[in-house]
C-alpha cells in the first residue's frame, strides 16, 4: 500500500498565482497588450517590488548602508563582509539573491522538446567586462581592444558556465578594454551547488541583435531574430553603421545553462496604471518618462548598468566610433521628478554588473505556503523537486 502525492508544479503555481495577484503577476501577449504584445504570452512578475523572492542555490545578498538613517547602500557576499567593511557598514541586512523573473513559454531544451519553464535572475555577481580583446593584429581582428559581441565565446559566458557553473576556482575576468585583468569572484563561494545544478536546464537562448530604438514587442522579435551582432539581416545599415575590424563569425543562437538577462525582460517587468502605454514608446523614449520607471529591474547597489545578453546593432550615425562591437545593458537613472530607465548599447568591454539568469526544469515545483507575504524578501518562495 502507498500514498500517492500530486503538487503543483513551479510552472502552475505561478499561473495560478497570476488570478490572485494581478497587480504583481502580468502577461507580455497580445491578448494583455495588444499589437503590443509577444506571440509567447510570457507570465512575468511587475512592478517596483512583487513578492518574487526564492530560496536557490543557497545565495544570500547583504545590504550595508551608508549610515543608520541613509538609504543609500552596498552590496556584499556576507554578513561579515557587510560589518567588517570601512564604510557601507550600518544596518547589515540578509535577502535571498534569487527572483523569478517570469513563466517564459516555447524554450527549446537541449533535447529539442519545447515547453514552459521558470526563469530566474541572480543579483550582481560583481562588476566585469562582457568581453575584451587586445588592440594588436589577429587573425579575427581586436575591434580596437573593445571586445567581441559574439555571446558563444565571450569572456563572462565561458567564466559563467564553467567556473560559475562547475564552482571550480579560476577563470580570466576583464573590465576594460585591451584585455584588462580583474579578480574574477571566490566561485567556490558562490558557485552553483548539486542541487542547484540539479533544477537547471540547458537550453537554446536566442542573441539576436536589437535597435534599442525600437518599442518593447519589436525588440522582443529582434532577440529572436536572424540579425546578428555584425548587424547582418539590417540591410543597407551594415555599411553605413557597423564598421568592424573584426571578421569573427556571429551566432544568434547558443545552448547552454546560464545567461544573461534579455534586454524585455527588464522592460515587460513594467507595473503600474502606464504599463500599456509604456509598451507603446521606443526604449529611448522612456528616458523623459518617469511614470514608466515601476520596474524591480531596478539596477544593482554596485552600478545603476546592468548587462544584457543580447548584441546591439546600431543606435545613431556614430554608433560604431572606433569599431566597437555593441551589447545591450539596462539602465536606470533616479532624477528629482521620478526613476527613468531605458537600454543602452556599450562596448562589449565596458565594465557594468553581471546578475546570472537560469531556465528551471519542468519538474521543479513550488511548496505551498499559504502566507500572504509568501514570496516576500523575509518569506521567499522555495523550490522542490519530484
Amino acid at each position: 500500500k502507498c500514498e500517492l502525492y500530486f503538487g503543483k508544479s513551479a510552472v502552475e503555481y505561478l499561473i495560478d498565482l497570476q488570478k490572485e495577484k494581478p497587480s504583481e503577476l502580468a502577461y507580455d501577449g497580445k491578448e494583455s497588450l495588444g499589437e503590443y504584445g509577444t506571440d509567447d504570452n510570457n507570465l512575468r512578475f511587475i512592478g517596483s517590488n512583487p513578492n518574487n523572492y526564492v530560496e536557490f542555490n543557497n545565495d544570500y545578498t547583504y545590504k550595508g548602508y551608508y549610515s543608520s538613517s541613509s538609504s543609500s547602500y552596498r552590496e556584499y557576499n556576507s554578513y561579515e563582509e557587510c560589518t567588517n567593511a570601512s564604510s557601507y557598514n550600518y544596518n547589515c541586512e540578509k535577502r535571498p539573491s534569487w527572483r523569478i523573473i517570469g513563466v517564459m513559454n516555447n524554450i527549446e531544451d537541449e533535447y529539442g522538446s519545447i515547453g514552459s519553464h521558470l526563469k530566474i535572475i541572480r543579483d550582481s555577481i560583481g562588476i566585469y567586462s562582457w568581453d575584451s580583446t587586445d588592440n594588436y593584429s589577429t587573425s579575427l581582428g581586436t575591434n580596437s581592444g573593445y571586445g567581441i559581441n559574439e555571446w558563444s565565446t565571450c569572456a563572462i559566458e565561458t567564466v559563467l558556465n564553467e567556473n560559475y557553473y562547475k564552482k571550480e576556482a579560476g577563470g580570466i575576468c576583464y573590465n576594460d578594454k585591451e584585455l584588462k585583468l580583474t579578480e574574477c569572484p571566490k566561485w567556490e563561494s558562490i558557485g552553483l551547488n548539486e542541487e542547484a545544478k540539479s533544477m537547471i536546464s540547458k537550453v537554446k537562448w536566442n542573441t539576436g541583435a536589437i535597435m534599442v530604438t525600437s518599442i518593447p514587442s519589436r525588440m522582443y522579435s529582434l532577440e529572436r531574430s536572424l540579425n546578428d551582432g555584425l548587424c547582418a539581416g539590417y540591410g543597407s545599415r551594415d555599411r553605413s553603421y557597423n564598421v568592424r575590424i573584426d571578421s569573427k563569425p556571429r551566432t544568434t543562437e547558443w545552448l547552454g545553462y546560464i545567461g544573461l538577462m534579455y534586454p524585455t525582460d527588464f522592460l515587460f517587468a513594467i507595473g503600474g496604471e502606464s504599463r500599456l502605454n509604456c509598451m507603446k514608446d521606443s526604449f529611448d523614449s522612456l528616458t523623459t518618462r518617469t511614470d514608466c520607471g515601476e520596474s524591480w529591474f531596478n539596477g544593482q547597489a554596485f552600478t545603476s548598468r546592468d548587462f544584457t545578453i543580447t548584441p546591439v546593432c546600431h543606435m545613431g550615425s556614430n554608433y560604431t566610433v572606433d569599431g566597437q562591437s555593441k551589447v545591450a545593458s539596462a539602465y536606470k537613472n533616479i532624477f528629482a521628478n521620478g526613476m527613468h530607465i531605458q537600454i543602452l548599447g556599450g562596448s562589449a568591454s565596458d565594465a557594468s554588473s553581471i546578475r546570472p539568469t537560469v531556465y528551471l526544469n519542468s519538474n521543479v515545483k513550488i511548496e505551498e505556503d499559504a502566507s500572504e507575504d509568501y514570496g516576500s524578501v523575509t518569506n521567499p518562495f522555495r523550490f522542490t523537486v519530484d
